[in-house]
């Protein structure tokens, strides 16, 4: 998660409004995140401490200028990356003069918002429908498991077995009728 830009003597602050993010898929050499309105992605190739972006492509949503400045700053920023480093928790993307500073995110299974990215047999992943968010939140105060399934809210129960979620009764929904694709 990125938590400041710019000139490293006077850091500027990403804003509270929306995350940035960074994911590195070494498998498939490709970057991807969220720039704050806009998801981007591209490929990246590493060599000691050297780093290059290449072949970015993003989504092209508006936004409130103050966030579309800071994507914009993002943006070029990390496709002119140039070298990098990793000290402690935090990553430092260097683009000529200036830096991107990321912290890593530790994410708890508990008490946080999951958005589904893909679904089925490992070998045999698909993706979720465009324009369609699938939501699970294990909630530790109750035991219960609630989200989006698309079009209906679910909820059901849940324990932990060490750290994996294990539902411990049947899930309901509720039952509105949605678009095309069903």
């Amino acid at each position: 998660v990125l938590e400041s830009y710019g000139d490293p003597g006077k850091l500027q602050s990403v804003l509270p409004d929306k995350e940035v993010t960074i994911k590195f898929d070494s498998a498939a050499g490709r970057v991807s995140g969220s720039a704050s309105i806009n998801t981007y992605s591209g490929g990246y190739e590493v060599s000691a401490d050297k780093l290059t972006i290449k072949q970015m492509v993003s989504t092209m949503m508006a936004g409130p200028e103050p966030l579309m400045k800071q994507e914009t700053k993002f943006l070029s920023l990390l496709q002119a990356a140039q070298s990098y480093k990793i000290e402690s928790d935090k990553l430092q993307i260097l683009s000529g003069s200036e830096v991107l500073v990321f912290r890593k995110l530790t994410l708890a299974l508990e008490n946080t918002t999951w958005i589904l990215e893909s679904y089925d047999q490992p070998v045999n992943l698909k993706s979720v429908l465009k324009d369609t968010e699938i939501t699970a939140v294990f909630d530790s105060s109750n035991g219960n498991v609630t989200g989006s399934a698309g079009v209906n809210s679910y909820f059901g129960a849940y324990k932990l077995d060490g750290n994996k979620p294990v539902i411990t009764g049947p899930i309901g929904s509720t039952r509105m009728a949605g678009t095309q694709p069903a």
